[in-house]
């Protein structure tokens, strides 16, 4: 079974115990039926080691973004499993052309003071 019918069965089985819960009788002759019991939702397991997108990338040598012309939407937090930042990943990339980024309200290093607008500048990092 892959990610996506687990999580459709996950979901679909939470949906089944909410919408039955609701026909639940508060005592005999209450004119409800009793709920259906509903199967558990099988357990997925992991095999081997989950990755960071960006880390996805750099183990393909970044050949889905070679030629491109790309932009990133990231945060303060966006890094990768060695804790850099994912726009410095890409500006280093071989081959990848990291034209844009793109943040929240606060910036992408997240100093920008609250209700002050970001204006578009340049990445003191990437240029």
């Amino acid at each position: 079974m892959d990610r996506r019918e687990f999580l459709n069965l996950t979901a679909l089985g939470s949906l089944g115990a909410v919408a039955l819960s609701g026909c639940a009788g508060g005592g005999g002759g209450s004119g409800y039926a009793s709920p259906l019991p509903v199967a558990a939702p099988p357990v997925a397991t992991l095999s081997g080691k989950v990755m960071l997108g960006i880390d996805v990338l750099a183990a393909e040598g970044f050949a889905r973004l070679k030629g491109l012309r790309c932009g990133l939407v990231t945060h303060r937090a966006g890094v990768n499993g060695l804790g850099q930042r994912t726009a410095d990943v890409l500006a280093r990339a071989p081959g990848v052309n990291l034209v844009k980024l793109f943040g929240p309200e606060h910036g992408i290093d997240g100093v920008a003071k609250a209700e002050v607008a970001v204006k578009n500048a340049k990445d003191a990092r990437t240029g």
